[in-house]
Order: C-alpha cells, then structure tokens, then sequence
C-alpha cells in the first residue's frame, strides 16, 4: 500500500457514542490525510457507510 506516513488509524469501537458521524467522519480523515483507516468489528456505522465516504485504504477488523 502507498500511504502518506507510517501511521494508521486503529480499530476504534462505537465511536458514534463520540461524535454523531461516527466512523463515516474518521474514514473521510483518514482518505485525506493519506493512510489508512481500520473499521472496528464493533464500530457504529456499516461497512457500506465507511465505504460510501470515497476513496481510500480501508482495513476490517476481524474475530474469528
């Protein structure tokens, strides 16, 4: 993956209990700053919300 820095975004669970746009707000954070958002298997929003917001490197976090 080409991303902006060596840094990403952590899976971060019910993060509209924190600001109403949820994890919609940090996908469209993480497209314009360059790297790379993780969707939480506990997050607030769909995956077809997050993947609604545009471009960019998304990962899914996964229990199995």
């Amino acid at each position: 993956f080409n991303i902006s820095m060596p840094i990403m975004i952590a899976p971060t669970a019910m993060q509209k209990m924190a600001h109403p746009e949820g994890e919609y707000a940090t996908a469209r954070a993480a497209s314009k700053a360059g790297t790379i958002m993780t969707l939480s298997s506990w997050a607030t929003s769909s995956v077809e919300e997050v993947a609604s917001t545009g471009p960019g490197i998304r990962f899914f976090q996964l229990y199995v």
